[in-house]
Formats: C-alpha cells, structure tokens, sequence
C-alpha cells in the first residue's frame, strides 16, 4: 500500500514538472514572439516613408523622361532629389527605429544610435585601402574578386555596404546598453556623466570594435549573400517570388511578415546592381552616361544597389523609357539578369483573391442578414482593392476557418507573383498592393515596361478560385461566418463609424477620443494590467499580465475586426485607428508615471 501511494506521489510530482515545464516553455516563446513583433514593428517605421518617397520618385521620374525641356528637367530632379536622399540613407534611419521602439521612444535612445552608427560606420575607413582612388584591399588581405563591390559611400563616408544587416547589430548594442546602464549612478566627483551621458564612453569604444569585426568577416559573409542573392534571381522564372509569397502569407497571423518583407526589400537577398557592370556595358555614350548619372543621383556616390524595391526605384528614375528599342525594365532582365520587382507584385491577391472572399462571405449570410453584410463587408472589399488594406478580411474568415487561411490563401498568395512573373510584370509598390499603388507604380510609368494589366486577367481568375472555394466551404461546413449562424457582422459596428466620424465642435472631440481609448483600456483589464502598448498599420498590439480578463466580445462591439491572444500578447485589429489608440494609450501611461 505504502508503495503504491509512493509511486502514486511520483506520478504526481512528474505531472507537476511536465506541466511546469511547458508553461516555462509557453512563456520563453511568448517573450521570443513579442520580441519578434516588437522588432518588426520598428522596421514599419522607416519602411512607411517608403511609400511618400517613392511616389515622389516615380513622379519626378516620369516627368524627366517625358518632359525634355529644362524646366522639366529641373522638376523632376526636384521631386528625385527629394526622394534619392532618403534611399540613399536607409539603413541609418533602420538603426534609429529599431533603438526608439525598443527603448520606449527615448529621444536620447535615438540619439545614441546616430553617434554609434557614424562611430561605427567612419571606422571603417581606415581599414579600407584605395591609393589613387583605385581599391586595392579591405584589411589588407581581403582583395578577392567581387569586394571591391562591396566598398561603398555611406552617409558620404567609404564604408562597406553593411545595409540593413550592420544597422540592426548597431542598434541591437545601442539598446542593450541603453537600457541597462540608462540609470546609472557614478560616483559624485564625475555625477556629471551619470545616466545617459555615461552610454558613449561604453558605445563609442564598443561602435569602433564592432567595425573592427565588420571589415574582418563581413567581406566572406558579404560575398556569400551576394552570391545567395544571384542563385536566386537565376532559380527559374516565378519560384523565388512563390515562395517568398508563401512564407510571408503563412507569417502573417503571427505578425512577423514585415521582418520577411525587410529582408527581400531592403537586404542584399533582394538583389544587387553594381555600378562597374553599367560601367562595362556595350552601349552608345549617351545611353550609358545616362545609366551612370542616374545610378550616381540615386546612391549619392555608392557603387552598389541592393535590395529589389530599390533596385525598381532606380530603374524607374533613369529619364529613359526604353533601351536598344526594348523597354528598359525588359532590358534590365534580358541584358542583366536584374527582374525588378519580383519581391513586391502580388497585386492580384489584394484586388482580386481578397474580392472572392468578401464576395463569399455577403452572399453566404442569411437573408435577414443580407443588407448588413452588403454594407459591412462590401466596404471592407472596397478598401482591400483600393487601397490593399486586407486584413479585416483576412481575419474574419482565418478565426472561423483556418484551414482555408493556410490551404488556400496562402498558396495563392505565393501564385499570385508566379503569375506576374510569367507574364514579365514589372510592378512596385508603394504602401500597399491596391488599385491606388497600380496606378502610381504600375500605370504611370507603363511605357518603361511594366505590363501592370496583366494583373486584371489575375484578379479575376485568383477571385473566382476564392470565392468558389469559400462559398462552398462556408456552405457546405455550416461555417459561423459573419451573418450566418446568429454571428454577427463585425468588421466594423455602426456605433464604432459613428464615433469615428462624430461631427462637433473641436472641442468635444479630444473628450471622444479620450473615450473611446478608455473604453478600449477598460476592456483589456485597465491600464493596470497592461505591461506595453505598440500598434503597426492595422493591430493594436499589446504586452498583458493577465491575458484572461481581455474581453474579445466587448472589444468587437467597440469595432475590432478581431482579437489574437497568444500568451501575454494581444493583438487587436482596429485598421488604421490602432496608431492613434497606441499613441493616446501611450501619451496616458507616461502622464500617470509622471503625476
């Protein structure tokens, strides 16, 4: 008897220890993956300007390579010079977001990073030997073919190109040293450097030892991406752009599709062009000199291009539509294996497969239901096709129906740039893939070769596949979609448009607003139990103590399209007004603090 209770306490003590284990397991990767979204909420930051940029470059573009008088000229090297500037200096403005979100949007948190990152990237220079302006070695015994590539001027200041990569291991130390030593307390003789006038003499050393280790290792690893990056663009026409279509659809609930946006738009696997391969081109003077001076206005002095969307903009800046009597985004790919915007044309998901999908989910409500759902969600399909904001939709029918999310939409979405591909499309982007963005990067400089009307074909095929597929689904499993089953149609409530466009006096509407986010904060347990409030374009993000007390009812009668909860973390998706709610939430924490 004595034994059998022993061995019955050991079970009990084992259950214990598993159930503990696998709740220390469920709270490491809840840190991990609010890390993860933190991180590419910071990458949003910089990549927003995007947008404004490059339609100013694709405007000034269009205007120097239509309109050949001076004042044209002077025009659209107006509207260039505007947008060149802040291309030319991406990764400075990657390493400032990454240290302002993760330090509280600490003015002196951003501060640190432009010392470091300047630190970091002039201490290079010494390191990297040109004896008449000809390159001869990094470090003195990296000189193998392809490095001098690899030498660039960053910020006016011959560097390598580090990119994305150098900016984020900048800003990784820059934050881990700010807020650790932010606080500090030194001795009274030298009080004066206390707090975060101690963090220089600890990253500035600590800048100058990570270029050290830069010029050492970055050259191979450089290389390797490199050579990465061109096994890629050589895989056959459509593959790359499905899987990473694939990869980034099948990321998105969890909210870390923008880290794999970063990587293709603005990293070294989205491609690189050099200026020595335009340099050694067979073409007539002034075509080439053309190419060259665009290439120059664009990099502000480096001699390379990575990543796909900058690599689009250039090609879209140069004042020429076609080269050698074939239109010059054809020529880029024929002549040098360059297929700008293979990484950013997924156009036909946006206004196509999403259309299918609202479609299906207003004509499978019940009647009773049917105008409602008309209103609802035909407005959220007018969004999604204008605009390419999707994810009320998405989410609407991946919380009923997840299987459809990752066995249907998700493969289409990596076909949707296999077919562009196919057909040689040639599309930028801008904010989002709507019909706005279509326009601006795919019509207007359609001359160039962009052969942006392919994608109607798509939409109409990609949304017949959608809708057909969902309609039945819902149908056929009895799904509780919006308007069916006693669901209610929630993308957005008619008290939430209400108070969003409340028409009074100015004075009132700071009071709503105030409203509203309480509302909001009263739901998801008081300010008291929130740890951090973030957002990104559409999803209020929040870090909870107890993600429990979170009322997902309530806050879909407030207008949430929907809420995730995975661990501590909550994501609720408000569109476009979850940046003003973060940004209040936040203006009232730091107020409390302060009183």
């Amino acid at each position: 008897m004595n034994k059998l209770k022993r061995t019955k306490n050991n079970d009990l003590k084992t259950s214990d220890e598993n159930i503990k284990l696998e709740n220390h397991k469920s709270k490491a990767m809840s840190k991990v993956m609010a890390v993860l979204q933190k991180f590419g909420r910071g990458l949003m930051l910089p990549i927003s300007i995007l947008p404004f940029a490059g339609i100013l470059l694709g405007i000034g573009g269009a205007i120097s390579t239509n309109v050949t008088t001076e004042v044209g000229q002077t025009v659209g090297g107006i509207f260039q010079g505007m947008s060149n500037v802040i291309f030319a200096n991406l990764p400075i403005l990657f390493c400032i977001a990454i240290v302002i979100t993760f330090t509280g949007e600490s003015g002196g948190g951003a501060f640190m990073a432009v010392i470091s990152y300047l630190v970091f990237t002039a201490s290079q220079t010494i390191f990297i030997h040109q004896p008449d302006g000809e390159f001869h070695d990094v470090m003195l015994f990296h000189n193998q073919a392809g490095v001098k590539n690899l030498v660039s001027q960053n910020l006016g200041i011959t560097s390598l190109s580090t990119g994305l990569f150098g900016a984020i291991i900048v800003a990784v130390i820059v934050v881990v040293v700010y807020n650790k030593f932010k606080y500090i307390q030194l001795p009274q003789a030298i009080s004066f450097f206390s707090g975060i006038r101690f963090l220089p003499f600890i990253l500035i050393p600590a800048s100058f030892g990570l270029a050290v280790v830069f010029t050492v290792f970055w050259p191979w690893i450089g290389l390797g991406i490199s050579w990465f990056g061109e096994k890629i663009s050589q895989a056959p026409t459509g593959v790359d752009g499905l899987v990473y279509g694939i990869a980034g659809r099948a990321l998105m609930p969890f909210g870390l599709h923008t880290i794999l946006i970063t990587i293709a738009y603005q990293s070294e696997f989205g491609g690189s062009l050099n200026l020595n391969t335009l340099e050694n081109l067979q073409l007539d003077p002034t075509t080439k000199q053309t190419l060259i001076d665009a290439f120059n206005n664009f990099t502000n002095g480096s001699s390379s291009i990575t990543e796909d969307q900058n690599i689009w903009n250039y090609i879209n800046s140069i004042p020429l539509n076609t080269i050698e009597g074939e239109p010059i985004f054809a020529w880029f790919k024929s002549t040098l294996g360059i297929n700008a915007g293979r990484f950013m044309q997924d156009y036909p998901i946006y206004q196509g497969a999403c259309v299918g999908i609202g479609l299906a989910l207003i004509l499978t409500a019940s009647k009773e239901n049917g105008k409602a759902a008309i209103s609802v969600i035909g407005s959220a399909i007018i969004v999604a096709f204008l605009t390419g904001i999707t994810e009320p939709l998405e989410y609407t029918f991946l919380f009923v129906a997840p299987l459809l999310y990752y066995v249907i939409y998700v493969p289409l979405s990596g076909i949707a740039y296999l077919l562009m591909e196919l057909v040689n499309a040639h599309v930028g982007v801008g904010f989002a893939r709507g019909f706005i963005d279509l326009m601006v990067y795919g019509a207007l400089p359609v001359k160039k070769g962009t052969n942006f009307y392919w994608s109607f074909l798509f939409d109409i095929i990609l949304g017949s596949i959608t809708f057909v597929t969902f309609y039945f689904w819902i149908k056929g499993r009895n799904l509780a979609t919006p308007g069916r089953n006693g669901n209610d149609i929630v993308l957005v409530t008619k008290k939430a448009y209400q108070n969003k466009n409340k028409t009074s006096d100015d004075t009132t509407k700071p009071q709503k607003a105030d409203e509203r986010m309480m509302a909001v904060a009263d739901n998801i347990g008081g300010f008291s139990n929130v740890v951090s409030v973030t957002a990104c374009a559409t999803r209020l993000r929040l870090v909870v103590k107890d993600p429990t007390v979170v009322d997902k009812e309530a806050l879909k009668q407030l207008g949430a399209a929907g809420t995730v909860i995975k661990g501590d973390n909550v994501q609720v998706i408000f569109g476009g007004e979850a940046v003003v709610l973060a940004e209040k939430m936040n203006d009232y924490i730091k107020l409390q603090v302060t009183n």
